[in-house]
This record gives C-alpha cells, structure tokens and sequence, in this order.
C-alpha cells in the first residue's frame, strides 16, 4: 500500500502518480476533533413505512488513498513487500491509528441500485483507508515522517502507482437497533463540583468541573510522566490530574500501587472519576541472575508487572475500583527490555514482558468498553544518564511520553506501541564492578 505521506508525492520517483490535490479549505481548516453527535430522523420509506434511522458524526480524519501496482511486481510480490515490510514501517508512527483495505473486485461489476452499469472514472487495485485521530494528528504524523524518514529501499517508490489521496471526515447511518452495538469514544458526562470543605482528618478530594476530558497520571514525577503531564496540559481540553507516593500539588494524588489500601484510596481522591489513566511507574530490579534470591526476585515481580496488572484488573473491573468511567483508557508502560537480550536485565525483561502480554490479550473486549494499552521505550535517555548507564539507542523523556497521546485518545485496544528502539548493548553495563542488583525505573 502507498504510504499517507504527502511528501511522497512531492519527492518523486514513484510511477504513475496522479495524485488530485487536497482541496484548501482542508488545509485552512482548524486541526480540532469534531464533537460527536447523534441525531435520530423519523421520515417514511418509499413503502410508504414509518422510517428511522441514527445519523451519527464518526470521530477523527481518513485519509482516503486509491492505487495501483507499479510493473512489473505481481500483486503477490507487492503484497509481500506491503505486509511484510510497509505496514511495519507505517505502524511505526504513533499517531497512525489504523489502516483499513479495500481490494477492488475483478470479477464482479457493481451495478447502481436501479441496475444501471457504473462507468468509473478511475480503476485502480485497491482502495486505503488510513484513520488519525484528527487533523493535528495527521499534521504530527507526516511532521513524523519527516523527522523520521524511511530509507528509500523500503519506500512505495517503484512500487504503488498512486491514484488519488483525499482527507476526508465520516458520518455512519445506522439502523437504531444496531446503533448501540457500534463502539463509540467516551463522552465524558458533566461533572458536578462536590464541596471541598476538609479538615485535617479528611482525605484531600480532587474535583473538576465542565465536560472536558479528565487524565489521571499515574507516576507523574517520573523522566516520562512529567513529560506526559507537560504535553496533556498542552494539548488543551484536558484536566490532568498526577498522582505519587508523596502526593505533593495542588492537582496531584497520593498514590503507591505496591499497596491495596492506597489504591483503593483512589475512589474517595477521585469523586467525579476520570476518563483516561496513564501508568508512568513501577520498578524493576536491574541485574543479573546471579545477584537474586528468592525473595528479591518476588519483590521484583511485585513492583513491577504484580502491581502496575493489578492496578490494569481493578481499574478495568470496576468493580473494587470505580474512578475509570465506562469507554475510558488505560495505557500503561512496558519497555523494549522484554524483546532484547541483555545479561543485566533478567527482571526488568521479565516485567515487561508480562505486560505486554496481558495487554495484549486483555485490551480485547476488556470490560466496560475499557481500552487498554501500553507503550514500549527503549532506555529513557534521562534515565540512563542518572544511573549512568550507556546513552547509545536511548529515547528522550519527550519522545516517549509523545507515544502516549495517540493511545489516550484513539480507539486503539491491546496494542503496544514502541517509543525509540533498543539497543542490544555488546558488553555488560557494569563491565570492571562488582555484578549486583539495583531497582531500575521502567
């Protein structure tokens, strides 16, 4: 498939290219998400029948992408080429939410409904769509591409004979029967404004007023969280509540996940609840095998995939934890630790390794409508450089906490987005000191 970059089509050397310019009221056009909206029309059929339907706005942008299979590549070569290393290099970029295909039939004619032939202007192999979240997510995805160029084997270039590329947004008409069968973001109800009034035995509650977006951060003093905190508050909308062992801030929550009685704590904290949670915490322990017992390996389990999983059922459930609202997020860290080989990271391998895996599997048709995701850093750069621990392959604190949004406020479930890539270090970290064990952050 042709990669969703306009600057292919201004680099060149991709055959075939008649690409239809994009129309300028897109380009003027405000990059904000439209607000949902459904609205139920009552009329009669052409049976004379009483007739309804839901005419709903869809969320987000496709970008709607026709092309053709440059010669001479079969289709079967083009799809090896397509699926095997093209989707790769576009699932790549975080704010990219999904790519949906359309192969045209061959053998089969559509007809209009009256019977009469369809004479097409254009024919062409197959039709994509490619959904972003909003217009300023399609503007960061290709600003993406950009900062991030694929190398030029691995390009459409001599392979997709690109058609047309429009940007486009939807509206679904549904019959009001299936209308509550289709998956739909969350909406956050208004929130009422509770009384504050504290005294010095009362825990402190959290309130928020409006109908915007609420995110809870866990971790938020954290190299990663405060960067996820910084960029929520940028984007606008958005309340942003963190939360941390000290508790300390106006906006922010005393929270330790290694303890039950602290996270259910989150309820009284929380009374109005929140519509997304990010988990930026959790700690591994760094070492190698030989510098664990029983016992250290337990408590590495613990405060890592133990806890953050935990907090992953309860928040889902809401059942022992009521703060997430039906239809919210969960998005929680693991690492590139779990897919690379290192003497020094037995624990922190296996945490995340378990993360990933349950997120996996419990993001499909998690409860309530919950989302449920993770995203993978390699080595955060801030960290490494405080535990003074190789820089080579690190990721900046603001690379990966950017991988975060997309998953907050997609649609995206059970996926696991990589931020940076991992190197595989050829020599041990503690190369000339004394092999231990020493808690690593995620």
């Amino acid at each position: 498939m042709a990669e969703s970059r306009l600057t292919w089509l201004a680099a060149g050397g991709v055959c075939g290219i008649a690409a239809f310019e994009l129309l300028t009221w897109v380009a003027a056009r405000r990059a904000m998400p439209r607000a949902s909206k459904e609205e139920l029309i009552v009329g009669q059929d052409f049976c004379g029948q009483r007739s309804t339907y839901i005419r709903s706005t869809d969320q987000g942008v496709v970008g709607l992408l026709a092309y053709n299979v440059c010669q001479p590549l079969t289709e079967a070569e083009y799809d090896k080429w397509l699926f095997d290393i093209h989707y790769h290099d576009l699932m790549a970029n975080p704010h990219l939410e999904k790519i949906v295909l359309h192969t045209v039939s061959k053998d089969k004619k559509a007809h209009l409904s009256s019977g009469s032939a369809v004479k097409n202007e254009f024919e062409f192999f197959r039709l994509a769509e490619l959904h972003f979240q909003d217009y300023a997510a399609y503007s960061e995805y290709t600003k993406w591409f950009q900062a991030n160029a694929i190398p030029p084997p691995r390009t459409p270039a001599g392979k997709s004979a690109f058609k047309f590329y429009l940007l486009s947004e939807g509206e679904s008409i549904l019959r009001p029967a299936l209308a509550s069968q289709v998956p739909r973001p969350h909406l956050a109800a208004p929130i009422s404004v509770l009384p504050q009034r504290q005294t010095a035995h009362e825990p402190k509650v959290h309130t928020t007023s409006g109908d915007g977006t609420v995110v809870l951060v866990v971790g938020s003093t954290g190299n990663v969280g405060m960067e996820v905190v910084q960029q929520l508050k940028e984007r606008g909308g958005v309340t942003v509540f963190g939360a941390s062992r000290s508790g300390s801030g106006l906006d922010t929550v005393p929270l330790d996940i290694y303890s039950m009685d602290s996270v259910k704590s989150l309820d009284a904290a929380l009374p109005d609840g929140v519509d997304h949670v990010v988990v930026c915490c959790g700690a591994s322990t760094f070492g190698p095998i030989g510098g664990f017992d029983s016992q250290k390996w337990e408590e590495n389990i613990s405060h890592k995939l133990l806890a953050v999983s935990r907090l992953i059922v309860m928040l889902a459930n809401g059942n022992e934890l009521r703060c997430l609202r039906a239809g919210g997020s969960i998005t929680v860290t693991a690492g590139q630790a779990s897919r690379t080989v290192n003497k020094m990271w037995p624990g922190i391998a296996a945490n995340n390794a378990g993360l990933e895996a349950m997120v996996r599997c419990a993001g499909i048709d998690a409860p309530r409508g919950v989302r449920i995701n993770a995203v993978a850093p390699a080595l955060v750069h801030e960290t490494a450089l405080k535990a003074g621990l190789p820089l080579e392959g690190t990721v900046p604190a603001a690379e990966a906490a950017a991988a975060y949004l997309p998953l907050v406020f997609g649609s995206m479930s059970g996926q696991v987005v990589d931020a940076g890539i991992q190197t595989a270090f050829t020599k041990s970290h503690h190369d000339g000191q004394k092999d231990g064990v020493t808690p690593a952050k995620p």
